[in-house]
């Protein structure tokens, strides 16, 4: 199953979700924020001759980068009203303003940074790649077997009570039953 999903800028450094992610079938996306920030800190401690390596590295593991736009824009500032102090965390809310505007999961360590993103479409690396190991368990199991499993109510009255790590396995408990069932 082919899924689309926003990685923030700080996942690359975990090599683990790299080479995951590079053997998934996942199509990955990064804010042309997080370009310029893997670039920036690239460029700062390699020096400007290594701008290549940046654009050879998202290439081999197929991210592609997506343009802040107005959408963005307005998706990010709306965001911020009544949370944090926008200077401090602009960055954060346009690279989250590209999963809400395109309703992909964002892949991130500092969650705490993104809770303003509805839930089901925050993630850390760890949660992910349980997917993919459950995934690579069960590759069939898709939008069907999923939508199943979402239209249970009481299943959707636990995702809703459930929050971080806790809702991924939570999650994953009653994909499991479902398979049971099915």
């Amino acid at each position: 199953m082919n899924k689309k999903i926003i990685l923030d800028t700080n996942i690359f450094s975990n090599k683990e979700f790299c080479g995951r992610l590079k053997d998934s079938n996942h199509t990955a996306y990064i804010s042309a924020i997080s370009y310029t920030e893997l670039l920036y800190h690239y460029l700062k401690k390699e020096g400007r001759s290594g701008e290549g390596f940046i654009d050879a590295f998202l290439e081999a593991l197929n991210v592609q980068v997506i343009p802040f736009d107005r959408e963005c824009a307005k998706i990010a500032s709306k965001s911020a009203i009544d949370r944090w102090d926008f200077k401090d965390n602009a960055r954060d809310y346009m690279i989250g303003s590209l999963a809400v505007k395109l309703g992909y999961p964002i892949i991130t360590f500092d969650t705490k940074d993104f809770e303003w993103i509805e839930e089901g479409l925050l993630f850390t690396p760890e949660e992910f790649l349980e997917l993919l190991d459950k995934e690579s368990f069960c590759p069939n199991w898709g939008d069907d077997l999923t939508s199943k499993v979402l239209a249970d109510p009481i299943i959707t009255k636990a995702l809703g009570r459930s929050k971080g790590a806790k809702r991924m396995g939570r999650l994953i408990e009653m994909i499991e039953m479902a398979f049971e069932k099915v």
